[in-house]
């Protein structure tokens, strides 16, 4: 067994079969995984010449009261099934988050599906996630919205740019690398987005992107938002 850094020449066919046999993987999704493993720094196991779990990490900041701390991110930790029960995730994990600290994060971040897997190695428990439904038509604004421009998955740049320049409070974490927005929106097909192009030069200033299960009756939810101000978020 040999962990050591994903080589996306020797690894990507390894590496689409561990996510299908993660169950991460939908049919066309194979770009999404590329920005993945593409976005920063990504580590594979390596039995019999053949990758077998991995680890991928990703550069951001993280906002403490005024200050932005340099992240590291750990997108994606996934093991195939002839890989499992050997401790890879957990070694590879703790690889990616030492060789993180070393290039000078200061932070390490991840969502997690188990609650004290990764206390193991140093992670604790942060905020949760909070989801909230509403119906619109309760909604009592005195804004009334201007027309929106339609946004789609060509559009994941500028998509980004404007994540970069969203208002941002106590907590709130930016990842880098344009390809996670990019993956995000890939991996729910289907979906769109609106926004407005207030922004310095005409630039993309705010945007929700949006998508429903059955897009005749919703629920639609809201898979990203951005904005600069309280106008534009009521906007």
């Amino acid at each position: 067994m040999e962990l050591r850094l994903y080589n996306k020449e020797h690894d990507r066919d390894n590496i689409m079969r561990v996510w299908r046999e993660t169950g991460w993987l939908h049919t066309g999704g194979e770009e999404m995984v590329d920005c993945m493993m593409e976005a920063g720094r990504a580590w594979v196991a390596e039995i019999d010449g053949a990758a077998e779990a991995e680890a991928a990490t990703a550069p951001g900041t993280i906002r403490y009261l005024d200050e932005e701390l340099t992240l590291s991110a750990v997108t994606a930790v996934s093991t195939s099934l002839v890989g499992r029960k050997k401790g890879l995730a957990t070694k590879l994990t703790a690889l990616a988050v030492a060789n993180e600290a070393e290039a000078g994060s200061l932070v390490a971040g991840l969502g997690m599906f188990e609650q004290g897997y990764y206390n193991r190695l140093g992670f604790g428990t942060g905020t949760y996630e909070h989801h909230f439904s509403f119906n619109p038509a309760l909604l009592q604004l005195a804004v009334k919205a201007r027309t929106p421009r339609r946004l789609g998955l060509e559009d994941w740049n500028i998509l980004h740019a404007a994540r970069l320049q969203r208002m941002r409070g106590h907590g709130a974490c930016t990842l880098n690398s344009a390809l996670l927005t990019k993956a995000e929106l890939i991996e729910h097909p289907g979906n769109s987005g609106l926004g407005y192009f207030d922004g310095a030069d005409g630039t993309l200033s705010h945007f929700i992107w949006i998508g429903a299960s059955n897009v005749e009756r919703g629920p639609y939810s809201i898979r990203l938002i951005a904005y600069q101000n309280g106008q534009q978020f009521l906007e």
